[in-house]
């Protein structure tokens, strides 16, 4: 699973492994819970860094209800969009240098849904092993791609 993430400084690790109890509220937001929360882990690694965000592989060892997104906002790297967790838009205008909206549109974030992908699935039925790759989706794809190419601004 690939997915971008947004901080304050780029997130370079290999194979770290974030591993905090989670719990769901009432509302069904997941928290960090030492007390009663059930076992959570995730894996991360770094594929790459730039301007501000970073890509990042995950492995989910457990399959919480929102994990890879409340483990990252516990670290303080919130996903991309995110805002349940604290992360936030991504706008054109904070990337490109000299970037203007017309004096009568707002300008609209380029990625309006949380940036979470799961780029490649392995699992095992019946002892066979599978694995699925899924291309990023266009609007993803677009997010990467101008991060990329605005990254020296």
């Amino acid at each position: 699973m690939k997915l971008p993430t947004r901080a304050a400084q780029h997130i370079k690790v290999n194979e770290k492994s974030i591993l905090l109890p989670l719990s769901i509220s009432a509302k069904g937001i997941a928290k960090v819970d030492m007390k009663d929360g059930r076992k959570a882990e995730t894996i991360v690694t770094t594929i790459k860094a730039m301007h501000q965000y970073s890509l990042i592989s995950c492995i989910p060892v457990t399959g919480r209800l929102h994990q890879i997104r409340i483990h990252f906002a516990s670290q303080h790297f919130p996903l991309v969009a995110d805002t349940t967790y604290g992360g936030s838009y991504p706008y054109l205008s904070k990337l490109k240098k000299n970037y203007k909206t017309s004096k009568w549109e707002n300008e609209k974030p380029i990625l309006q849904r949380v940036a979470l992908h799961a780029y490649r699935l392995k699992f095992e039925v019946l002892g066979k092993a599978y694995q699925v790759e899924a291309p990023y989706p266009k609007d993803l794809d677009v997010f990467i791609k101008l991060i990329e190419k605005n990254q020296a601004n």
